[in-house]
């Protein structure tokens, strides 16, 4: 019987709520969804998934979005993209920004990809190999679906290393290796929490990791649960840091549901690495200014994290739960900016990154940031930087 690809994929997209594309070769031939599209968030990662060459795989970005692509000859049909979290304004504009949809089109692609429903990975190969089966009549199992993400290889490389090292000394004497577990985990978690990569870096380079106790007779398995009690004690060690309790939990269950499709140890190696990394990257964003107490800290934090909505006063006070007047007050006295000077100065910050390092458009950027108009935020950017947003692009890009 011939199978009608096309039926299929419609099919799934309305049970699914997933958008689902059919390929000929590398030319999409339809797209199925329940409403329309203005831009498909496939873009960025197209050529990669285009590329991929087994009947059944997976690919993760590195916002842990993940595609599925199952192949048949001269055929793809591609999936995704999907979440373990829900896609959340903030996020969603950040994606919208770096696929350049018009500023009349943000709102309904916005609203479009807020109807795809998060679901577990597993649940999504899931569906992955019932297609593959009804397609290519091949029976897969979640665990044989292969695994494609965004981590370098040279990356990979450098931890199998330290792996193969690190079994060396285990395979030596007690008397050789003594039980550091509890000192390795508190050294690295104290960098997390002040947010220093340079040590963390060095310290990954030059330690080797100390016995940890046995929770699994499988190796892989081993290294898994262990992944989850690092991620765990990261994820605290972080909001120590400054990181606000949402983000760090979301940050922390994104993580996890990747290791848990992962089979091999050095995957699951490379990614603690990643993830070990974020989290402390993220804590240097928000202390690297000054050593700030911890509302301070909280309320750059939200700032940072919606520097793409317009920022009020009263909402960062509701979020944190104190009383606007007194948010900012403490605010000023802490760090003798007004809460408004402050936001403003870093919404022209991120402007220079984005002048610097991307080719969007100026109009792109002020509508991203949320400036009333473009011409508010040229004259607010010449203000705060003594220049044009064109001059200081000229000036300054930093683009390959």
């Amino acid at each position: 019987m011939k199978i009608n690809i096309n039926y299929i994929g419609k099919n799934i997209s309305q049970l699914s709520t997933i958008p689902v594309r059919i390929y000929k070769g590398k030319t999409q031939d339809a797209l199925y969804f329940v409403t329309n599209l203005p831009v498909d968030p496939i873009i960025p990662y197209a050529d990669i998934l285009l590329a991929i060459k087994e009947p059944v795989s997976l690919y993760i970005t590195p916002d842990f979005h993940y595609y599925g692509i199952i192949t048949s000859g001269n055929l793809r049909m591609i999936l995704g993209p999907s979440s373990q979290i829900k896609f959340d304004q903030h996020r969603l504009a950040e994606l919208a920004f770096k696929l350049g949809v018009a500023q009349e089109q943000k709102k309904e692609f916005m609203t479009a990809l807020q109807l795809i429903p998060s679901m577990p990975i597993d649940s999504f190969i899931q569906i992955l190999c019932l297609v593959n089966y009804i397609w290519n009549e091949e029976q897969v199992s979640v665990g044989q679906v292969l695994l494609y993400d965004h981590i370098p290889h040279d990356m990979r490389n450098a931890l199998e290393k330290q792996r193969l090292n690190m079994l060396y000394h285990l395979e030596a004497k007690d008397d050789d290796y003594p039980h550091n577990t509890f000192a390795y985990e508190q050294t690295m978690l104290n960098y997390v929490r002040r947010g220093d990569l340079t040590a963390l870096e060095t310290f990954f380079t030059e330690t080797i990791p100390g016995r940890s106790g046995k929770l699994s007779n499988n190796q892989v398995r081993q290294h898994k649960n262990s992944f989850i009690v690092t991620t765990t004690l990261v994820c605290r060690s972080a909001i120590r840091g400054g990181m606000l309790p949402e983000e760090a939990f979301s940050l922390s269950d994104a993580y996890i549901q990747q290791c848990d499709i992962l089979n091999n140890i050095t995957d699951i190696l490379t990614l603690e690495y990643h993830m070990v990394m974020d989290y402390a990257k993220k804590v240097y964003e928000l202390r690297k200014d000054h050593n700030n107490s911890p509302l301070v800290l909280n309320v750059k934090n939200y700032i940072r994290l919606h520097l793409s909505e317009t920022i009020r006063v009263e909402d960062i006070a509701r979020a944190l739960c104190i009383s606007r007047s007194h948010l900012s007050e403490k605010f000023r006295q802490e760090t003798g900016l007004t809460l408004i000077n402050f936001i403003t100065a870093e919404k022209i910050e991120e402007s220079r990154n984005l002048l610097s390092y991307t080719n969007k458009p100026i109009s792109a950027i002020s509508n991203y940031l949320g400036f009333s108009s473009q011409s508010h935020f040229q004259n607010i950017f010449r203000k705060m930087s003594g220049m044009t947003p064109r001059k200081y692009r000229e000036l300054y890009t930093n683009r390959p």
